[in-house]
């Protein structure tokens, strides 16, 4: 793992390496920790050829005002950026993207959350400290439900969710589960989807919408939260 990626976030990189889309993480001072396998075909760049880099280097020769720069950064700072850019590849070519950008520190993965319009971030900017990591996640532009889909269910939800964001629950109130329901919920703090429990519980999908709503009445949406697939 390299050095400039704080520990806590190790976890975090199994996860996006599996994400079909390019992913970076980029230091508290905006230079390339590591990028996925999809963002080294997408713009034939090498991780190894990255790391220590500006991240303006996808925008060479794009004509990207520098105002665009300033205006991800801060809002990064602020909870987090979407919108769309022009990236160029190594060879020159340029294209249109939607990007989503996260601040990343251990403190913040408190504060990340699951809603029914998809993802917030409800944080208020700290000063920027070497334990800051900044999350781009692209796509081609006219497809960022499609990639916001994806991060809610194969990347926040699994890694952020189950392993930082949710307080584990106390025993007397697990206790209260059925064996069913409470086999239920542990699958889904562990990160499986509804259509896996669904699938291991032997269960419909609808049967397992109803046992997450009413665990969620239960306990409430910081423990079961409303995900956007549910509509």
């Amino acid at each position: 793992m390299n050095q400039n990626i704080p520990q806590i976030f190790t976890p975090l990189i199994t996860e996006l390496i599996k994400l079909p889309f390019p992913v970076s993480l980029t230091n508290h001072e905006e230079h390339y920790v590591f990028v996925n396998p999809a963002f080294e075909h997408t713009y034939g760049y090498t991780l190894a050829e990255l790391r220590g880099r500006d991240a303006r280097v996808l925008h060479r020769g794009a004509r990207v005002n520098e105002e665009v720069f300033k205006d991800v950064h801060k809002g990064t700072l602020n909870g987090g950026w979407s919108g769309q850019l022009i990236n160029a590849t190594r060879t020159g070519k340029h294209f249109r993207i939607g990007l989503r950008t996260f601040k990343l520190t251990p403190a913040d993965l408190r504060d990340i959350k699951l809603t029914p319009d998809g993802i917030t971030q409800n944080i208020a900017p700290p000063p920027i400290s070497p334990d800051t990591i900044f999350l781009g996640v692209a796509c081609e532009a006219g497809a960022e439900e499609a990639r916001d889909r994806v991060l809610i269910e194969q990347f926040l939800k699994r890694y952020l969710m189950a392993k930082s964001a949710v307080p584990a629950l106390d025993e007397a109130l697990l206790a209260q589960l059925t064996p069913r329901r409470r086999q239920a919920y542990e699958m889904l703090q562990e990160g499986h989807s509804y259509k896996d429990i669904a699938y291991y519980m032997d269960i419909s999908y609808a049967t397992v919408s109803v046992v997450m709503s009413e665990l969620r009445k239960h306990f409430g949406e910081k423990y079961v939260p409303r995900l956007r697939r549910e509509k």
